[in-house]
């Protein structure tokens, strides 16, 4: 899995995890356009950037990443 910042045209960034990045476009389109976020012009991914690679040697019910001597750990919250 891989930690993407994607870039819309009106709407900001979002932090998405997905298999590559071509996917994580693909996802938060359909995750905006389902819940009729925003106007659809704004929803339009302008950039994607790759961030981190998960680490294969965390629980996979909590994906870590890293990138550059910097690790990204999920940490269960039991509220």
């Amino acid at each position: 899995m891989k930690l993407c910042l994607i870039t819309t045209i009106g709407l900001g960034d979002f932090y998405v995890v997905a298999s590559n990045p071509t996917e994580a476009e693909n996802e938060i389109e359909m995750l905006l356009d389902k819940a009729d976020y925003g106007f659809s012009g704004e929803r339009k991914v302008v950039n994607i950037k790759l961030l981190a690679h998960e680490l294969s040697y965390f629980p996979k019910d909590r994906p870590s990443f890293r990138e550059r001597g910097h690790e990204l750990i999920i940490v269960k919250h039991n509220p």
